[in-house]
C-alpha cells in the first residue's frame, strides 16, 4: 500500500501485561519529540476478567488513540495508523501456558485493530507488528510460530529508548508489579539474561512492585516496639498500602485492587496492614504502623537492591542509573543509592509522571519509528 501523505501516519505503542494495558501513540511528524505522545494506562488484570473481554477492551483503548488523531493530523482524511505491541500478560495463570498466552493476545489485538479500523472511517489500520527480545518486529503469524521470543519482551523496548539519549547506564524500570534491571551500553540493551527465568536468575528481573507485591514477599517480620514480630502469610495487605501511608504514591496511582476490596484510603490502608501481625489498627496504634510501613519499604528496596548489586558486578558504577517507573521516586532511588551509584537520572523529570509509568509503550513508539525509517511505510 502506497503511503501519500507521510503527514498522515499514526503510530501505536501498546503493552499488554497481565495487569495494565499502557498506549502510547504520537503523528509520525512528532515522532522524534516522544513527549508530546498521548499516553494511557488502564488496569485489566487477565485473572479476574474473562479473557474475552480483552477483545473489547484492547479495541476501546485503540479507538481512544486513534479518535484523538484527528486533532493532531495534518488532515483527518486518509489517515495510516501503524501499530506495534509488547506482551506481557502470556504469564498470567488465565492461560494454560506461554504458547496459548500469546496466541490469544496476539489474536485478540489484531481483531481490536480490524474493528476499529471498521469503526473509523479515512482510517487504514495496519496489522500489528510484535517486538521481540532481540528487538525485530515480527507478525502475528510469526509471533504464534516463535512464542518465546515475544514473550516478555516489553523491556528491551523501554531499554532501547533509553539507550537513544543515554547510552551508557543501568536502566531500573520499577513499576506496579515488577522491576527491570537492564545494562546498556553504546546505545543498546545489553542484558546477560533474555527470557524471565533468565533474568530471574541474573537479577535483572525483581519479582517486587510498588503496588501489588505481597508484604510476606518483602519480609516475614516487622517491628513492633523494638521486636520483630512474624506476618502473617495471608493476603491482607499489599506494598500499595505501605506506599500510600508514606506518602509516595497518591489514591489515583494507587489503582490496582485493595487485598481486601475496601476502599485505597489511609485509613483503610492502616487497617490493612495492622492485619498482618493479626491485629486491629486502633490497638497498634498510628506511630507503630508508621514504623512497620517504614520498615517494609526499606526492606522492599533492598530487594532491588539485591538484583541491581548482582547486574552492577559486571559494569562500572560512576555509570549513571536512570530511573523510570511507578516506584522510580521510591524503591528505584533508594536501591540506587544504597548500591553506591552517585548519578542518577529521573525519567519523570524528562517526561513526568505518566511518561515514566509508561515508558514501555513510548519505548514501542521509539523502536517503531527506527523500523519505518528503516524499511520505509511501504515495506510494513
Amino acid at each position: 500500500m502506497a503511503i501519500s501523505n507521510p503527514k498522515n501516519v499514526m503510530l501505536l505503542g501498546i503493552d499488554i501485561g497481565g495487569v495494565n494495558i499502557k498506549c502510547a501513540s504520537i503523528p509520525w511528524k512528532d515522532s522524534e519529540q516522544l513527549s508530546h505522545a498521548l499516553l494511557t494506562k488502564h488496569f485489566f488484570p487477565l485473572w479476574e476478567k474473562t479473557v474475552r473481554e480483552l477483545r473489547t477492551k484492547l479495541t476501546c483503548v485503540v479507538d481512544e488513540h486513534v479518535a484523538n488523531a484527528r486533532s493532531r493530523l495534518a488532515s483527518a482524511d486518509n489517515v495510516t495508523v501503524y501499530t506495534c505491541a509488547s506482551i506481557t500478560g502470556e504469564l498470567s495463570d488465565a492461560f494454560s501456558s506461554k504458547k496459548e498466552g500469546i496466541e490469544y493476545i496476539t489474536s485478540c489485538l489484531s481483531d481490536a485493530l480490524a474493528s476499529v479500523n471498521q469503526l473509523r472511517q479515512c482510517f487504514t489500520i495496519m496489522r500489528p507488528k510484535f517486538i521481540t527480545t532481540n528487538g525485530t518486529l515480527i507478525t502475528e503469524t510469526e509471533a504464534v510460530i516463535n512464542h518465546r521470543a515475544v514473550s516478555a519482551a516489553n523491556w528491551y523496548a523501554t531499554a532501547a529508548w533509553i539507550g537513544s539519549f543515554e547510552p551508557d547506564c543501568i536502566l531500573i524500570d520499577c513499576g506496579s508489579t515488577t522491576t527491570d534491571i537492564i545494562p546498556i551500553a553504546n546505545g543498546k540493551p545489553v542484558p546477560k539474561g533474555i527470557t524471565d527465568i533468565e533474568r530471574l536468575r541474573s537479577g535483572e528481573l525483581v519479582y517486587t512492585g510498588v503496588l501489588r507485591a505481597t508484604i510476606p514477599s518483602v519480609t516475614h517480620a516487622v517491628p513492633i516496639h523494638g521486636e520483630l514480630v512474624p506476618v502473617s502469610f495471608e493476603k491482607f495487605a499489599l506494598m500499595a498500602d505501605v506506599h500510600l501511608i508514606l506518602g509516595n504514591i497518591t489514591r489515583e496511582q494507587y489503582d490496582c485492587d485493595t487485598a481486601d476490596g475496601r476502599p485505597n484510603t489511609i485509613d483503610d490502608s492502616k487497617k490493612r496492614l495492622a492485619r498482618i501481625v493479626c491485629e486491629d489498627a486502633a490497638e497498634l496504634g498510628d506511630d507503630v504502623i508508621l514504623e512497620m510501613a517504614r520498615f517494609l519499604a526499606y526492606s522492599q528496596a533492598r530487594i532491588v537492591q539485591d538484583g541491581l548489586e548482582k547486574v552492577a558486578r559486571r559494569y562500572d558504577r560512576t555509570l549513571p542509573c536512570v530511573l523510570t517507573g511507578l516506584g522510580e521516586g521510591t524503591l528505584a532511588i533508594e536501591a540506587a543509592r544504597q548500591a553506591g551509584f552517585k548519578t542518577i537520572i529521573s525519567l519523570s523529570e524528562k517526561f513526568g509522571t505518566t511518561g515514566s509509568t509508561v515508558s514501555s509503550a513510548l519505548g514501542i513508539l521509539h523502536v517503531l519509528t527506527a523500523y519505518l525509517k528503516g524499511v520505509g511505510f511501504n515495506g510494513w
